[in-house]
C-alpha cells in the first residue's frame, strides 16, 4: 500500500471527512462529486475490512459534515 493510501485511510478512520475528500481530489485530480463517490466506496470497504479501527460508530460518523 502506498503512503498516500495509508494517509487517506488514516483520515477516513479518524473521521476527518473533509480532509479525506480534499486529499482524494488532489490525488485523483477530480471534482467534488467524484471525490465524494470515491470516499464513499473506500469508507464502506474500510468498514467491512477494518471495523475496529474506526474511532466512532457508523451512526456517529460524519455528523456535522454537509455536502
Amino acid at each position: 500500500m502506498s503512503e498516500e493510501s495509508d494517509r487517506l485511510d488514516g483520515l477516513i478512520l479518524n473521521c476527518q471527512v473533509l480532509r479525506a475528500v480534499r486529499l482524494i481530489m488532489e490525488l485523483f485530480e477530480c471534482g467534488l462529486r467524484e471525490a465524494i463517490g470515491l470516499f464513499d466506496a473506500r469508507y464502506h470497504e474500510l468498514r467491512e475490512t477494518r471495523p475496529d479501527d474506526f474511532i466512532v460508530s457508523p451512526d456517529e460518523y460524519g455528523h456535522g459534515v454537509y455536502t
